[in-house]
């Protein structure tokens, strides 16, 4: 499968695989088709993952207000990282995917 990264702004990309996301798709493999093209690279600012120090700053701020970022976008971060077929549930799977790698307990 192909994938091509649009730019989205000022230093935000979007994932474009051509691939739908079925329904109940778990965190990881949520991560692995809309967050990782940022969140493994740091692009746009984006926290990486492993980054303890720059999750720790997020997570402080409460499990929901990740999720809700998110959810909705947060700076250069498009809504759902671009894919508005994600579930809430599905994105709230991801996020805690994203901190369990690096070590954070979702609260």
């Amino acid at each position: 499968m192909r994938k091509v990264l649009l730019p989205l702004g000022v230093g935000a990309c979007v994932c474009f695989c051509g691939c739908a996301m079925v329904a109940g798709e778990t965190g990881e493999k949520v991560y692995n088709s809309a967050c990782v093209a940022c969140h493994s690279t740091g692009a746009a600012g984006a926290p990486k993952v492993g980054d303890k120090k720059s999750w720790r700053q997020r997570a402080d701020q409460g499990f929901e207000v990740l999720v809700n970022n998110a959810i909705n976008g947060q700076r250069s971060m498009p809504a759902k990282g671009g894919n508005p077929a994600l579930t809430d549930e599905e994105i709230k799977q991801a996020v805690g995917y994203m901190l369990a790698r690096t070590g954070i307990p979702a609260n």
